[in-house]
């Protein structure tokens, strides 16, 4: 439960740190690809490469101007894998961490 709050507050903290991107100009992380790009270098280091590798392929998706990273399990795999949270604005790093 207190586990749960931290997130939530950690969440909300982070959220304000992200602006959308401004009419008129370009986003730091502006496509699906650069996001994956700048959460493996984020994720270099909390996890090993070989970890990494084993989670391909990446996916990102833009939700309300934040990317949401998150990798692929191999069949018959129980766990979670790599995420990061980052924002397509300024490329800022807002999350990293392990899903389960």
């Amino acid at each position: 439960m207190t586990m749960s709050i931290a997130f939530i507050l950690f969440a909300a903290a982070s959220a304000q740190s992200c602006s959308p991107t401004m009419p008129g100009k370009v986003a730091s992380v502006p496509t699906e690809q650069s996001a994956v790009s700048v959460a493996r270098v984020a994720w270099r280091g909390k996890f090993n490469e070989t970890f990494i590798e084993e989670r391909e392929p990446y996916r990102a998706e833009l939700v309300k101007g934040r990317w949401h990273v998150f990798g692929t399990l191999p069949p018959g795999w129980r766990g979670g894998t790599p995420e990061a949270v980052i924002c397509a604005s300024s490329g800022e790093v807002l999350q990293v961490f392990h899903s389960r």
